[in-house]
């Protein structure tokens, strides 16, 4: 058992403030953006490790670091259940790394270092708001494609696809070149923008030379 003064209580309720705030902010985010950790979910984390870090330092335990590590511990928990994982990619990261990265938030709040925990709820937004459009405008101009195409047993074959993809402004990272009965398959790997993508693919149906292609 231990006690709480008023003055004690007055600075618990603050961090839980800036707890709501922080977590609140970063939430809202996440919430416009419709992730799995939204609202609620970010500002019941920053709470929570606010309220582990100050129990831990209330409580004068020798090591609350150790209290400290395993709010990590537990929040990587927590973060790796939203991460998904199927045939094509990999989804949930960033959701889970913005639930780690809160919860550091809380911790920063326990321990009373409210500008530093606003100053990097600022960093997070930023990340999220700024870079994200920096993350669309790379994707959408470095997209990798592997398309595996079959052919006739004609050296004409491999230039078509080559002239085709330098047309489209695709630059070619990789390429193998394999014989089976009467057909020659090209497999090559292309970098560009999806809508040059999308036209080398139309060119490739429209070709003569092209029996068949998958990508």
């Amino acid at each position: 058992m231990f006690s709480i003064s008023s003055h004690e209580l007055t600075d618990i309720l603050i961090k839980l403030g800036m707890a709501f705030f922080v977590g609140g902010i970063v939430g809202a985010e996440r919430e416009y953006k419709n992730k799995t950790a939204g609202f609620r979910t970010l500002i019941l984390i920053c709470t929570g490790a606010m309220l582990f870090t100050v129990l831990a330092v209330k409580m004068d335990i020798t090591n609350s670091a150790r209290i400290i590590a395993n709010i990590v511990v537990g929040i990587g928990f927590l973060g790796g259940g939203v991460i998904f994982k199927d045939e094509s990619k990999v989804t949930g990261i960033t959701t889970a790394s913005i639930i780690w990265v809160t919860a550091a938030l809380g911790v920063c709040i326990g321990l009373g270092y409210y500008i530093l925990a606003i100053i990097f709820m600022i960093s997070i937004i930023i990340v999220l708001l700024l870079f994200s459009r920096i993350e669309y405008y790379i994707d959408n101009n470095h997209q990798i494609k592997q398309y595996e195409i079959y052919t006739m047993l004609d050296t004409s074959s491999m230039h078509f696809i080559e002239q085709q993809a330098a047309a489209h402004q695709l630059k070619i990272s990789n390429k193998t070149i394999r014989k089976e009965n009467d057909k020659m398959i090209i497999i090559i790997r292309l970098i560009g923008s999806p809508e040059s993508q999308h036209l080398f693919a139309d060119d490739l149906l429209r070709s003569n030379i092209i029996v068949s292609f998958k990508c």
